[in-house]
């Protein structure tokens, strides 16, 4: 896959990591929709990404009344004030897309920030119908028929003219400027059949086993999806300083409303029962003599595993191996329940690493470990 990254950053204050995040996504292909300083909102056009003219494109070209925020600066024109906000759209689909046609499209995603630079609301739409006009510094909200009615909270809550807000930096509270921010968006370009998946993290400077936020938008792996699936992507969110990319994919025990953890729509388009839920990964384990099971697969410095250890490192070349995370809803989390699909972006660990540690799948330092998890990574030597 193509990825596009920005990292070991260590920006000023957490509306900078989201700007650095909103700039990866630019540079991957996706639209800066419209943006607000929390007061004014630069609505009336589009910025579109460097491959947004390409082939194919269903776009109009509008003219813009504002560039890009003025990164994580307070006041006007920044994005580091109260409720500011920005609206992405994903790449447009090339016209010889090598991917299904369910993995293109015009998701749009929202991310608000709060009364602190450490909280934020996200909003996710399918068919990115959030428009822009009249909405003056608030949340863009959604428009069309109760048949295209698809806008979510993923993290967050509230309504957009009642916003309220979730901590998403972990190390909140007088630690602006301490967080090492690494992000990569997939740019669909380079044959990917399973497109435009990306992630974020953070974590405090010196490095420790968990990150103190993450964000994953993952396309699950074609071949992987059920038939019928028309929106097949998950959206991992977390801010816990001592958790992040930890139990929270795979435990039902955190809290749902909040955003935590892993959520996708099941069911997508059948607008008569579709549902957007938390969904979970599944791990791999053994049974213990005497009873009770062991977590082999995440290999996890928590004690979620039980007491006998995780799998260990390849018998034949020493080596990590890295396993795919199975998505699905078990039924006693009720509602809609079942298989997602095999995530393409996130992998799991299977030897407890420390945050940021690098492996080799393919190259040298292509992945890199935070959590739990293995994510794609530029070859470069992390910043710790």
């Amino acid at each position: 896959m193509a990825y596009q990254f920005v990292t070991n950053q260590t920006p000023a204050n957490y509306a900078y990591c989201m700007y650095n995040l909103m700039q990866c996504l630019y540079n991957a292909g996706w639209s800066i929709m419209a943006w607000s300083d929390g007061t004014t909102a630069y609505n009336t056009g589009t910025i579109p990404g460097p491959y947004a003219a390409g082939p194919g494109s269903p776009d109009p070209v509008f003219p813009l009344t504002g560039a890009f925020p003025n990164a994580g600066s307070n006041g006007a024109g920044g994005l580091n004030n109260n409720q500011a906000w920005f609206v992405v759209r994903q790449p447009k689909t090339p016209a010889s897309a090598s991917f299904a046609p369910v993995y293109g499209g015009t998701r749009m995603l929202v991310f608000q920030r709060g009364n602190a630079d450490y909280q934020w609301r996200m909003k996710y739409s399918v068919s990115g119908r959030y428009q822009f006009a009249s909405q003056g510094g608030t949340t863009p909200s959604l428009y069309g028929t109760a048949t295209n009615q698809d806008d979510v909270t993923w993290f967050g809550g509230g309504t957009d003219a009642s916003p309220s807000f979730t901590t998403l930096f972990g190390d909140q509270g007088g630690n602006d400027g301490t967080t090492r921010f690494n992000c990569a968006a997939n740019d669909g370009k380079s044959g990917e059949t399973s497109p435009f998946g990306f992630w974020c993290s953070g974590f405090r400077n010196g490095g420790g086993v968990y990150p103190s936020m993450g964000i994953v938008f993952d396309p699950m792996a074609a071949g992987t999806i059920g038939i019928g699936e028309q929106d097949p992507y998950i959206i991992f969110s977390q801010g816990d300083a001592g958790a992040t990319f930890q139990s929270n994919i795979y435990s039902s025990g955190l809290p749902n409303d909040s955003g935590y953890g892993a959520a996708c729509w099941l069911k997508y388009g059948n607008t008569a029962v579709q549902q957007f839920v938390r969904i979970l990964g599944a791990v791999y384990y053994t049974y213990r003599s005497g009873g009770g099971v062991n977590i082999a697969v995440p290999g996890t410095a928590s004690g979620y595993r039980g007491t006998i250890g995780p799998l260990g490192v390849n018998p034949f070349n020493n080596n990590d191996d890295l396993f795919p995370v199975v998505m699905m809803r078990p039924a006693y989390l009720g509602g809609l329940t079942g298989y997602k699909g095999v995530c393409s972006v996130m992998k799991w660990n299977s030897v407890p690493r420390s945050c940021a540690d690098t492996q080799a799948q393919n190259t040298i330092r292509d992945r890199i470990i935070q959590g739990d998890v293995s994510l794609p990574w530029d070859g470069s030597v992390p910043l710790i």
